[in-house]
């Protein structure tokens, strides 16, 4: 699986391809204030926004710090830390990339 390469961008309306002008997902805030009939803020919008247009740039990190720890780990395969990070990053990558986990 692939994903719209980044950086990507949120402009509160949605998450984009930094430059291009790419609409990658469109986000709304179904809460509504039954009382007035207007649109509801959710103050976590915001930072899931923000959240989500980060993805591209986690991930790349998370699969540089994971090729980081491997070197660790087969230099000193005692260190517990590093394996179970190991592990955990590879979870997150697999779900990030569609995939089935993997094991260390």
């Amino acid at each position: 699986m692939t994903h719209t390469k980044g950086p990507w961008t949120f402009d509160f309306h949605g998450i984009n391809q930094a430059g291009t002008g790419l609409r990658i997902a469109k986000l709304s805030q179904p809460a509504y204030d039954h009382s007035s009939g207007q649109p509801k803020r959710i103050e976590s919008f915001d930072g899931d926004g923000h959240l989500l247009a980060a993805s591209p740039t986690m991930l790349d990190a998370l699969e540089m710090s994971t090729t980081t720890l491997e070197t660790i780990y087969l230099a000193d395969p005692t260190n517990i830390a590093a394996k179970k990070c190991i592990e955990r990053n590879r979870e997150a990558i697999a779900k990030a990339k569609g995939e089935g986990g993997t094991d260390v």
